[in-house]
């Protein structure tokens, strides 16, 4: 019921076919890394002999929230009705991830980058 599920769904979508364990593996040693600097972090900004920051850590972690967003808004590309070999070509492309969703990927293309690999 969180969003900590979604990196699942994001790294097993996104990463090229042939990296995709490590994409996976990357992924999760990420959100591990962010759950245990959080978990250190949260305690002393709301400790009242440290930060006593109360209810404004909400300020912090909204903040971090808002930098995501951006992050997620210019660099994760939307694979809504994409199979794996056209998102490998995009991503061999080097195609923009706001560009992603209106390129369009013919079969010629998917073939030629088969024959590559």
């Amino acid at each position: 019921m969180t969003v900590g599920p979604i990196v699942y769904t994001i790294v097993a979508e996104i990463g090229a076919t042939r990296l995709r364990t490590q994409t996976v593996v990357l992924g999760r040693s990420a959100y591990y890394a962010a759950n245990l600097i959080g978990g250190v972090i949260e305690p002393y900004l709301i400790n009242p002999t440290a930060a006593n920051l109360k209810g404004k850590t909400a300020f912090f972690w909204g903040g971090a929230s808002f930098l995501t967003l951006v992050w997620a808004y210019f660099r994760l590309p939307e694979t809504k009705d994409r199979t794996f070999e056209e998102l490998d070509v995009l991503f061999e492309k080097r195609v923009s991830a706001r560009k992603f969703a209106r390129t369009v990927v013919n079969a010629e293309v998917i073939e030629e980058v088969e024959k590559v690999h």
